[in-house]
């Protein structure tokens, strides 16, 4: 019979504690050490696409509902003149 006993197994809870304690540690030494200029540089890029993208969309989706409504013909016959105004029931004028 042997005295040799099997070390305990590491304690899992211990062990992710230790990992992520280190992965948070090297995040913080490769953020420190990359230049922030050049990040900077590509999120506004980035950004720039984003809104140019969002605007493409927006003036396609724009130009398909004025196709479906018909707007688009009508838009081009309108005249410039506007509308008369009719008065509003609770804007009367008053007599002095």
């Amino acid at each position: 019979m042997s005295d040799d006993k099997k070390p305990d197994p590491p304690d899992p809870i211990e062990a992710a504690r230790k990992g992520i304690g280190l992965l948070i540690s090297a995040a913080r030494m490769t953020i420190d050490r990359l230049p922030t200029s050049k990040v900077e540089e590509a999120v506004l890029a980035g950004a720039r696409e984003v809104g140019r993208v969002l605007e493409s969309v927006t003036d396609k989706i724009d130009e398909e509902l004025k196709k479906h409504d018909g707007r688009g013909e009508k838009a081009a016959d309108a005249t410039t003149e506007p509308a008369p105004e009719t008065p509003k029931t609770d804007e009367t004028p008053k007599a002095s």
